[in-house]
């Protein structure tokens, strides 16, 4: 399998099947999304002939995010993901179906409006569960890869999605557009619903600071203290802040910018946001790259001062050809800021709590985009289009050189570390039970270790125990013995340095189905169960020694559960 693909490139995510599951629904929601927006302006601009009511269902559609962000973060960590994921598109599809015979019957205006608001509402807990999903069906080296074409595909959908829409509205009367839609999240429940469980687990020191509260409020507060004690993710959300406030300005000041400062008109605001799209299709085979590894808080400053940068210089530039040239630049400094940003963010918050992290993040967010919103046009009246121009750039620009040493020192520390930890990860890396572990899964195992020194006689396991750690020999001799019916407590087995033992109930559920005695003084790493088996499913398939050598030891002492294994997670 790996010599196939290396590892990282966009061929090797492509090839974890329950991960192109989601994509699809990814591609289908985010298409749906942006017909149903151009659709909803139209048909009430036309109905209407009030721009207000344009403005309120666009504020009817953010401003759930604002309210109920974190909550949909809270609902992605509390359930399995699929079924959060698949609830949100069929709720959704149920919107849009009321949406299209409120249409149909030529209903008021404002309860159209309601239906939006409970649209977005139901919406919150799917990119908060999408987003904390993908780190459990990709390796974590194709994690920046996988985000990297999810940006691609968001980037084609922005062009889809709104021609899309402007199609069926020329061609089929406005109702057929949102059923349209309600069919599409119909078909995004059914993407989603093929990529199994996405089970939950709470695994390390957040973890255990953090459990899992009885009230939602509780778990609200835990998740604000996670992105508060995890070194890096207050800078990182800082950043994806300031992009949101940025955009929310650039949003305006297109129109702006096309009609004043350019001359060219509608017909040069399509080129703008054409310029835009390619530069992120442009950039994103390099963004995943440019992501991985060490290099992600590098990256998230570099295309924060890169998304900044052309709007500034926008502000003193009056020929449309260095304008679309300066946007395409933007453009990729969008895609890679994306990738990085939420790579960073799956990275820094290990276990069940990223998705209130991210639910507060697109909270905040949504704040921040409304906030750039209302202030683009103030301060175009109150000074001028170039200093809005400035404003919108500069902001992001200081806040990449203000966060910046901060991102910089996690480069330089995640180099550090994997420094120290090379030689537990070479020596865990030459089992044959890891062989398809990516180095970055084989780190997070050498980081939860512990070294345990054993004396002679010492029991290390006792069978009918529950199982939770696994254990690898570095020194000594160990026995293994099975009081089961056919045996009456025989020696069954003997093990020396590079054995391992303890996963049989790690991964089948079972109680331990052995005794292991050490016979001499001896050394061994203890790597707890919920790290091996996280380690197992970001290995996507359990490796064949592995499925071997469970099989192998039940037939010895517990043959009737000697089934074959299911090697896929």
């Amino acid at each position: 399998m790996d010599n196939e693909a290396r590892r990282g490139t966009f061929r090797s995510a492509w090839r974890h099947t329950r991960w192109r599951y989601l994509l699809a629904s990814l591609a289908v929601s985010t298409a749906a999304d942006f017909l149903y927006t151009v659709a909803l302006s139209v048909f009430l601009l036309e109905s209407t002939r009030s721009a207000r009511w344009v403005a309120a269902a666009a504020v009817g559609r953010i401003a759930p995010y604002v309210v109920l962000g974190p909550i949909g973060g809270v609902i992605a960590d509390r359930f399995d993901r699929r079924r959060v994921m698949v609830t949100a598109d069929v709720l959704r599809a149920v919107c849009l179906g009321l949406i299209a015979l409120i249409v149909t019957a030529n209903g008021p205006a404002i309860a159209l409006v309601a239906v939006v608001i409970v649209a977005g509402a139901v919406s919150t807990p799917y990119r908060p569960a999408a987003s904390a999903a993908t780190p459990n069906l990709v390796r974590e080296d194709d994690l920046a890869a996988a985000n990297a074409i999810e940006g691609i595909v968001g980037q084609a959908c922005w062009i889809v999605g709104p021609a899309l829409g402007a199609a069926l509205l020329a061609l089929t009367r406005p109702a057929w557009s949102f059923a349209a839609t309600a069919a599409a999240f119909t078909l995004s429940a059914v993407f989603v619903s093929r990529i199994g469980e996405v089970r939950l687990r709470r695994v390390g020191a957040v973890a255990e600071k953090y459990p899992q509260r009885a009230h939602i409020r509780d778990d609200l507060v835990d998740g604000w203290h996670v992105a508060r004690a995890t070194a890096g993710v207050l800078a990182q959300m800082i950043l994806v802040v300031l992009a949101l406030f940025t955009f929310g300005m650039e949003l305006v000041l297109h129109v702006f910018v096309a009609r004043d400062q350019l001359g060219t008109g509608e017909t040069g605001l399509g080129w703008m946001l054409a310029s835009l799209g390619v530069g992120g299709l442009a950039g994103a085979p390099f963004a995943g790259r440019l992501a991985g590894g060490d290099r992600t808080g590098r990256a998230l400053v570099g295309s924060g001062v890169l998304l900044g940068g052309p709007l500034v210089a926008l502000s003193f530039v009056h020929d449309p050809v260095v304008a679309y040239v300066l946007l395409f630049v933007e453009g990729v400094g969008n895609i890679i800021f994306e990738i990085a940003s939420v790579t960073l963010l799956q990275r820094l918050v290990v276990g069940d709590a990223l998705g209130r992290v991210v639910g507060l993040q697109e909270s905040a967010s949504a704040i921040a985009q409304l906030s750039g919103t209302i202030i683009a046009p103030l301060v175009v009246t109150a000074a001028s289009l170039p200093a809005a121009l400035a404003l919108a750039g500069g902001v992001l620009i200081a806040g990449s050189f203000v966060v910046g040493p901060s991102l910089l020192r996690l480069d330089t520390a995640e180099r550090g570390r994997r420094a120290g930890l090379a030689p537990r990860v070479d020596a865990l890396a030459a089992l044959g039970l890891f062989d398809r572990a990516a180095r970055v899964t084989l780190e997070r195992l050498a980081t939860a270790l512990a070294e345990v020194n054993i004396a002679a006689g010492t029991v290390v396991v006792a069978e009918g125990d529950d199982a939770d750690a696994m254990y690898i020999i570095r020194r000594g001799h160990f026995s293994v013995f099975s009081h089961a019916a056919a045996f009456s407590d025989t020696r069954v087995n003997e093990m020396d340095a590079g054995d391992w033992f303890g996963e049989i109930g790690l991964v089948t559920g079972l109680r331990r189905t052995a005794t292991v005695i050490a016979d001499s003084d001896g050394v061994v790493w203890r790597i707890p169960g919920d790290t091996f088996a996280d380690a197992m499913a970001a290995s996507v398939v359990l490796t064949d020694p592995l499925t071997r050598g469970i099989r192998g030891r039940l037939l010895r002492t517990h043959p009737h559960y000697a089934q074959p294994i299911d090697t896929h997670n």
